[in-house]
């Protein structure tokens, strides 16, 4: 595990900083909406906002994998490809990533780059990171913790005009087929890490957040305060239940997309909004 921090400069008291979560890509997958991942990608540069992404980018299974299925490959899978896949899903996350690679403040990977790397020494987390240059720090590898330290600019008092949002970031493990099991590997997380103020946890391909309140006494007096910790399963771009593997375990069909939220330092608040599509598949 890693921690990180990422300095940013906002310029009022109203203003707020917009970081998108996004997961499970899977991309080489046939039932992957790529077009979804590139209004993400516009979006996050038309609005100037910060990118997590949570692992599990590409299927990276390859032809020698118990769990390769050739019914699944995408249309834009040539038979060249086959030779290597991985590097195929490399090129097409490059082109799809590289619009917005400044915006990319951490970067985890999940059990599909794990288990490449594990089963057939190929670090594709390392590659893919190579590729759109992101710095060493924000490479999480399977979670870490990053500070989001915010400095308002022109702030007199010092002491006011600076806030920090503090995340704990994974692929996350575990499931379960009903969204209660997802939200209590969520609401795990929250006694493992003092002063956390957000979670963000990919791999079940589940949309869900929301928020757990806090109690604490004040160390110096006998005041009571309380605290929010807002809790986020990202979802993922990937319609499984359509075919292959999720198809034939039954899994549930899900929303696919991405998840927002907003920090405004100054008011020490977190708003969360998601962007779950529930049509077909538009790849």
């Amino acid at each position: 595990m890693k921690a990180y921090t990422h300095k940013v400069e906002y310029r009022s008291r109203s203003a707020g900083v917009k970081i998108f979560f996004a997961s499970d890509f899977h991309v080489s997958n046939k039932w992957t909406d790529l077009k979804l991942i590139r209004e993400m990608v516009r979006k996050v540069v038309k609005e100037k906002a910060f990118l997590v992404l949570l692992g599990d980018h590409g299927e990276h299974i390859n032809r020698g994998d118990r769990r390769f299925d050739v019914s699944t490959l995408a249309p834009w899978i040539m038979t060249d490809d086959l030779e290597d896949l991985a590097a195929a899903e490399k090129r097409k996350l490059v082109q799809l990533l590289g619009p917005c690679k400044e915006n990319i403040i951490a970067i985890c990977k999940g059990n599909h780059e794990d288990t490449l790397s594990r089963r057939y020494e190929r670090n594709v987390y390392k590659e893919l990171c190579d590729a759109l240059g992101i710095p060493e720090e924000r490479r999480l590898g399977y979670s870490g913790l990053v500070d989001l330290a915010c400095k308002r600019r022109g702030g007199e008092d010092k002491t006011a005009s600076m806030s920090t949002l503090r995340m704990f970031l994974t692929h996350g493990a575990g499931g379960g087929y009903l969204p209660g099991a997802k939200a209590n590997r969520l609401e795990r997380f929250t006694g493992d890490f003092r002063d956390i103020d957000l979670v963000a946890m990919g791999h079940t391909h589940a949309f869900l957040s929301f928020k757990r309140r806090m109690l604490a006494k004040q160390r110096t007096s006998d005041e009571i305060y309380d605290s929010e910790i807002v809790l986020i399963n990202t979802g993922s771009f990937l319609r499984g239940e359509m075919g292959g593997y999720a198809e034939r375990s039954c899994m549930r069909p899900q929303g696919i997309g991405w998840q927002e939220a907003i920090f405004y330092p100054d008011k020490r608040r977190v708003e969360i909004s998601w962007s779950a599509q529930l049509s077909p598949s538009r790849a």
